[in-house]
């Protein structure tokens, strides 16, 4: 993610994801290694990159502009400064969700620690310097909007996140589909506005800061190679659902495990169309619910309205867990918001089955470190997705008592 912007604020290089474009970093970076200021840990970084011909970019170009945009130019100082800037946003992403389903703050903070030294994929993410814990504050934020009926908004993340990092459109695709099925159009015109702005304006913004626009065309060209390329990149640490089937099998089930995924959650916002005081319908300025549509207004209304964002925004990152081609162990930072959600299910549930289901994937998942020490990527693969699919199981099983009126979490 660094090596990209600093060798662009050096030398211009008009593809950076063609071959041509990568010989020229690759050429460009050994020179600033070379130089008399550059740090140990620098010079051991790029060693590394360049010896395990690791260094094909696969970031968006809004990532690299961002990155780009914040750096010093300084290695250790850019390193620092960017984990404690994930750290942040990984607290307070908890933190959001923690708020939105109105936990104690002693359980709250219990949260963070739990998820900040015994989660695996936050751990993995720290490792690897990416920018998942970035993303799941995106998708916090997302969440958090689109429970308070602020939908241009909603949009405007949408957008931003699906240009920083497009593995988040299953959740978009699943938001859509609530708003289509329950007839909103109003919210999903404003919505779909927020969306194309927040496009436009990362798309601008990139590529002024390539001084080239065909950048996009360029990267949308290399989606395709590359997951196609790290499909097969099982044993090297993929442990997505589809790539391990690709493993065992040979098949690639990419679009059947998706549609597989997708249709019980289209199921579930259409029995709930009939019920729609669980999202309150906003056609004021203030997010407040119209009380001529004989929708429940106040606490209640409110309550629900979290538990329908939770299935969209919280189903839409599980399906891309388990339908993704490639899905690194960091990646699944993504399951924290139905691991909360399913937490405050055990607490207001007495452990019903799946309470107890729930349970299992918290601690399961959460502590997925042990699966180090299997000694085997396809029985931690396997298990990984299985407490993934259990998630969602529950999830489902969550929302169909609170549509039954047995359980409102929020």
């Amino acid at each position: 993610l660094w090596d990209v912007p600093k060798v662009l604020s050096i030398k211009p290089v008009s593809n950076i994801y063609s071959d041509e474009g990568l010989s020229q970093i690759r050429t460009e970076l050994i020179h600033i290694s070379n130089g008399q200021e550059v740090s140990a840990k620098q010079q051991l970084v790029t060693a590394k990159v360049i010896d395990h011909e690791s260094l094909r970019p696969v970031g968006s170009p809004l990532l690299f502009t961002c990155i780009g945009l914040l750096a010093t130019g300084e290695f250790d100082r850019d390193l620092y400064h960017y984990c404690v800037i994930i750290l942040i946003c990984y607290m307070i992403s908890i933190g959001i969700f923690c708020i939105l389903l109105r936990m104690p703050a002693a359980l709250t903070l219990f949260c963070i620690f739990y998820f900040t030294s015994c989660y695996d994929p936050y751990l993995s993410d720290i490792f690897v310097v990416n920018i998942n814990q970035i993303q799941l504050l995106i998708v916090a934020s997302i969440l958090y909007v689109f429970s308070k009926n602020m939908h241009v908004i909603c949009g405007l993340l949408l957008g931003f996140a699906l240009m920083l990092k497009p593995n988040t459109l299953d959740v978009y695709v699943l938001m859509c589909a609530g708003y289509i099925i329950r007839y909103n159009y109003k919210q999903l015109l404003r919505m779909n506005i927020g969306l194309i702005t927040g496009i436009a304006a990362s798309f601008i913004v990139s590529s002024i800061y390539f001084d080239n626009y065909y950048i996009w065309m360029h990267f949308l060209k290399s989606i395709t190679t590359t997951l196609r390329f790290k499909l097969l990149l099982f044993e090297d640490g993929n442990y997505g659902l589809v790539s391990l089937v690709h493993y065992l099998t040979g098949y690639d089930l990419v679009l059947l495990v998706k549609a597989a995924l997708l249709s019980p959650v289209g199921y579930m916002i259409y029995l709930s169309r009939k019920r729609k005081d669980i999202i309150p319908v906003c056609d004021d300025n203030n997010g407040m619910p119209a009380s001529s549509s004989g929708i429940r207004q106040g606490g209640a209304g409110l309550a629900e309205n979290v538990n329908y964002a939770f299935l969209l925004v919280g189903a839409g990152c599980l399906v891309m867990l388990l339908s993704s081609e490639l899905v690194w162990l960091h990646y699944y930072v993504l399951q924290i918001p139905v691991m909360l959600y399913l937490l405050k299910a055990i607490s207001r549930n007495r452990l019903r089955l799946y309470a107890k289901i729930a349970a299992v994937c918290i601690v399961a998942g959460g502590n997925s470190f042990f699966m180090k020490y299997l000694g085997s990527h396809v029985i931690s693969s396997v298990l990984l997705n299985i407490c993934t699919l259990l998630m969602l199981i529950a999830l489902f099983k969550i929302m169909m008592d609170t549509l039954n009126r047995k359980a409102c979490f929020a």
